[in-house]
C-alpha cells in the first residue's frame, strides 16, 4: 500500500491500517530466505500467531499431526459408526476426527451421505461453496478435510493462510538482484547467499548488475 493509504490522525485506525501490511511484509521478507517447500507452514504459524481465534480448541494440534488421545466419545448408541461413503482407507482419520471433535462430528451429520456425497468426490471439496456444512469455522473445515479428504489438505491450508493474512499468495514477490542491492539491510560487508535450483542461473543477471555498476 501507499503510504498515504496508511495515514490516520487516529491512532487505533492507523493501528488497523499497518497490521495487514506488516504482516505481509513479514510474511515475504522470512519467505523469501526459505525453501518453497516451507513457505506453507510459515504462513501457517504467522497465522496462528497473528489470528489467535482462527483455531479453536485442539484444532491446531489436529492439523499438525498431534494425535490426541482417548476413544471416540460414545453417544447414546455407542461409539459413531463409520459413514458408509467414507472410504476404507480413511476410517481411521474419522476415527481420530470423532476422537478429538466428538461435538462437531455429531453436528456435521456425516451420515448422511447424500449430503456429503458432493464433498466425497469434488476436485476442489477445500472450497466453502462445496463444504455441505455452512454454519463451521475454516479450522472446522480443514479438519474434516484433514481427515476425510487429505489429498486436498495442502490446498486447503495453502487457501486457509491465504484468507487469515489477506494475501493472494504465500509466496514473495520476485525480487532482482538490482533491488536486494538497493535494500536498506543491504551493505557492502553483507554477503548474499544464492541458493539455484536446477534450470536455474543468475549468472548473467549477475553479470549485468556488475557492469551496470561498473564493477
Amino acid at each position: 500500500l501507499e503510504s498515504k493509504q496508511l495515514e490516520s490522525a487516529n491512532l487505533g485506525e492507523r493501528l488497523r491500517l499497518l497490521s495487514p501490511a506488516l504482516e505481509q511484509s513479514v510474511l515475504h521478507y522470512v519467505g523469501r530466505g526459505l525453501f518453497k517447500a516451507d513457505r506453507l507452514m510459515w504462513g501457517l504459524h504467522l497465522a496462528r500467531g497473528m489470528r489467535p481465534d482462527a483455531f479453536g480448541e485442539n484444532e491446531w494440534e489436529f492439523l499438525t499431526g498431534q494425535v490426541l488421545g482417548g476413544e471416540a466419545a460414545a453417544g447414546p448408541r455407542g461409539p459413531p459408526r463409520v459413514p458408509d461413503w467414507v472410504g476404507p482407507d480413511r476410517h481411521g482419520g474419522f476415527t481420530e476426527l470423532a476422537t478429538a471433535f466428538p461435538r462437531l462430528v455429531q453436528q456435521l451429520g456425516l451420515e448422511d451421505a447424500a449430503k456429503w456425497r458432493r464433498f466425497a468426490t469434488a476436485p476442489d471439496c477445500e472450497h466453502p461453496s462445496v463444504f455441505p456444512v455452512k454454519a463451521t469455522k475454516p479450522s472446522q473445515r480443514l479438519a474434516v478435510i484433514k481427515a476425510l479428504r487429505p489429498d486436498r489438505l495442502l490446498s486447503a491450508m495453502q487457501a486457509f493462510a491465504q484468507e487469515q493474512l489477506r494475501v493472494s499468495s504465500l509466496a514473495p514477490p520476485n525480487l532482482s538482484l538490482g533491488e536486494l542491492l538497493t535494500q536498506e539491510a543491504a551493505n557492502p560487508g553483507m554477503p548474499i547467499l544464492l541458493i539455484t535450483t536446477p534450470g536455474s542461473d543468475p549468472s548473467k543477471e549477475l553479470g549485468d548488475l556488475a557492469e551496470s555498476k561498473g564493477l
